[in-house]
């Protein structure tokens, strides 16, 4: 079937790491291309490295151009499917394609690969469900039926740029491990925090005393743990990628908490509470014999300060937060 005659299908919701969607097309007998922004000439809205998956039914994933020229990338995807080889393509300033045109003005140079190995992307499935860093390394200028034209490799995560670029003719693309948010708490302000961590594509995790909260965010969580008592928190869950948010009314669980989650190595530690609530807190974690650059690392009261006053409220400054800890991580 001629790519001009399918009909495109835009996804409803945004997925910035496409391989795991593509991974499971291929493992449904379906062909995909993986699109990757390679190049940028100007501004652009999104950043280097983002990508775009597209199936032979013309169901596509993740974002180039902030919908500029989503549809005209898709359909190119869908060429390149046809005769099965990669192929870079300008679009915008000083592309063949003079009725796509950027708001921006620049000039965005796109890779479309449809051999991708359904073994590369179970490697990079492998890395990221150990939550370690990975990345793929994708040659630019490869002829058709060309094996392992794409491969993964495996990165150290400090000092490394989200996105790598190298020369001879190819590209690096890292993938980090999503970000991780660990809700201990209850009531309305955890339920509220998790539905915000879901609805941003984020992992989350609930450690709680209430066993109807656990069973009414189940499904939003990737992981939930009943605590009967301040000991029995589990930091094998906090990696680097990690946010930990306690959301505790009774603050007597806190000082236990918070030290063992400042023993480890999450980039985020905030809490619920008041400005005199917070001072008493860091009094508390002196006694438990934290040092004081531990201390610093506490956000308290958690989340910025927008004037927020109800639960959803305070969730969003807590989530924005949290974006802006993460992007200073990397």
């Amino acid at each position: 079937m001629l790519a001009s005659a399918i009909d495109l299908s835009p996804p409803v919701r945004f997925v910035d790491d496409v391989t795991p969607v593509l991974l499971d097309w291929r493992r449904a007998g379906l062909r995909g291309v993986l699109a990757t922004l390679v190049g940028i000439e100007g501004a652009s809205p999104r950043p280097l490295g983002s990508q775009m998956a597209v199936n032979e039914r013309g169901d596509w994933v993740g974002q180039i151009s902030s919908d500029c020229a989503e549809t005209a990338i898709a359909r190119e995807a869908l060429a390149c499917l046809g005769d099965d080889v990669p192929r870079t393509v300008r679009y915008g300033r000083g592309s063949k394609f003079i009725d796509v045109r950027l708001p921006c003005g620049s000039g965005l140079d796109i890779h479309f690969d449809p051999g991708v190995p359904v073994a590369v992307l179970d490697a990079l499935e492998r890395e990221r469900q150990a939550r370690r860093p990975v990345a793929l390394h994708m040659p630019l200028h490869v002829k058709a039926n060309t094996s392992h034209r794409v491969e993964a490799l495996a990165i150290k995560a400090a000092g490394s740029d989200p996105i790598l670029c190298t020369g001879e003719g190819a590209f690096v693309r890292s993938y980090w491990p999503q970000t991780r948010v660990l809700v201990a708490g209850r009531g309305a302000y955890a339920s509220a925090l998790i539905t915000f961590v879901h609805a941003l594509g984020w992992e989350a995790c609930l450690l709680t005393p209430d066993a109807a909260l656990i069973e009414q965010h189940a499904h939003h969580c990737r992981i939930t743990r009943r605590l009967a008592r301040a000991d029995d928190f589990d930091t094998a869950l906090i990696d680097a990628w990690t946010a930990t948010v306690l959301l505790f009314h009774d603050h007597s669980w806190e000082p236990t908490l918070l030290a063992r989650a400042l023993d480890a190595n999450g980039f985020y530690v905030g809490a619920l509470g008041s400005r005199a609530t917070h001072a008493r807190r860091l009094e508390e974690l002196t006694k438990l014999g934290t040092t004081q650059l531990q201390r610093d690392r506490v956000r308290g009261p958690a989340g910025l300060d927008v004037g927020a006053r109800t639960p959803p409220e305070i969730a969003l400054s807590i989530a924005a937060e949290i974006v802006a800890a993460r992007h200073a991580h990397r």
